[in-house]
């Protein structure tokens, strides 16, 4: 056992389970977030496009002899993204590994308890490596995601190719997209912000254009725990208790969460909240990431973008993750998990990652989002 490419060569069905049982962990990890923006496969860019439908409006009235008007509907996203936006993932293998490597092949025949530890102990590295690259790759697809979700765009750049990606999506709504809370309206200031009509105006925003409320509404913990701080919001809980405006300030509002579902526990918060906005859930994304910088370092920053509060709607396939097919694939979506030799003198092998695909929202009138605390 000579090189990694045979390794993987012959466990290709153990790797397969190290990846599958992986995204099954990504998903546990992530659940809620994954059940509101799933990842789906699509086994052409055709069958995408055909989802952009935007707005469709009712027919028209015509009189008998009077032909029929065409009414195009237009996509709400430049197809030549679809298939161009490649999203990967690889590892070079080093000296050191192939020290291990050769240590496997030493210990699988020696044998023995001892033996058999290593030789797990390296499989176990390796399988992950090939596990690691679709939860590498869907953290991406997410980080563009939130990208669109908080600005009704995306202009990303990649910190390690500095490849730029800018997608834009024709038919938001501007006013679903309030201006930053600057000065005194920050929801930082407890005695000045009013976080509470801050979240009821875009609520109503919301229901002006689709005829009902949001479904649900995103943001971070120290956010909500601002919120609570509020003047405004003590004074709208002590109305609902019965207390005086003058003791409202002593009140205690709490913000606790569920870590596994993220979502906003029951309690006067929560009460505040749907209240004003029609919201049936809360969830807390503090969640973070880690990525690579061109000069080596690592970075760690927020899915969801700091001091942001995003609403959205439970209609199934509003937002996804979408793969399409891609030629590094053989022209199928999905994911694909290859090894390569890149040259045998010196021996340097690669494992790698990839798929193609977009986070895709159906319609742009389902973007919407405020920035509730931003520069004095």
């Amino acid at each position: 056992m000579d090189s990694f490419v045979e390794f993987y060569n012959r466990n290709t069905r153990e790797v397969a389970e190290a990846v599958d049982q992986t995204e099954y962990e990504l998903r546990e990890n992530i659940g809620p977030l994954d059940a509101l923006m799933p990842v789906q496969t699509y086994a052409s860019r055709e069958l995408l496009i055909l989802k952009m439908k935007g707005d469709i409006s009712v027919a028209s009235i015509i009189s008998p002899d009077q032909q029929l008007p065409n009414d195009q509907g237009e996509f709400s996203l430049n197809e030549d993204v679809l298939g161009n936006l490649l999203i990967g993932k690889q590892h070079v293998f080093t000296d050191k590994e192939y020290e291990m490597l050769e240590q496997m092949r030493t210990y699988l025949i020696s044998g023995g308890p001892r033996g058999q530890a290593v030789v797990d102990a390296v499989e176990k590295y390796l399988y992950g490596m090939a596990a690691d690259m679709p939860v590498a790759i869907d953290t991406k697809h997410l980080i563009l995601m939130f990208q669109v979700l908080t600005t009704g765009a995306c202009d990303y750049t990649d910190p390690l190719t500095e490849l730029k990606v800018t997608l834009t999506y024709n038919d938001i709504v501007s006013a679903l997209f309030p201006s930053t809370l600057t000065g005194n309206n920050r929801w930082s200031q407890p005695t000045t912000a009013n976080g509470l009509a801050n979240l009821e105006d875009l609520s109503e925003e919301w229901r002006s254009i689709h005829g009902v409320k949001p479904a649900w509404m995103l943001a971070h913990y120290t956010d909500l725990r601002n919120l609570a701080n509020q003047t405004t919001t003590k004074n709208a809980l002590g109305a609902k208790v019965g207390t005086d405006n003058t003791l409202a300030s002593s009140l205690y509002i709490g913000t606790d969460y569920n870590r596994q579902t993220l979502e906003l526990e029951p309690g006067p918060m929560l009460e505040l909240i749907r209240e004003r906005t029609g919201v049936e859930r809360v969830l807390i994304v503090d969640k973070k990431y880690t990525e690579t910088l061109k000069d080596g370092t690592k970075r760690k920053s927020s899915f969801l973008p700091t001091n942001y509060v995003v609403f959205g709607d439970s209609e199934g396939g509003s937002y996804e993750r979408a793969r399409v097919p891609f030629k590094e694939n053989g022209w199928q979506s999905g994911i694909y998990v290859r090894t390569k030799e890149l040259d045998d003198a010196p021996l340097r092998e690669r494992i790698a990652g990839m798929t193609a695909g977009v986070p895709f929202v159906k319609d742009g009138r389902y973007l919407c989002a405020q920035q509730i605390d931003g520069t004095t």
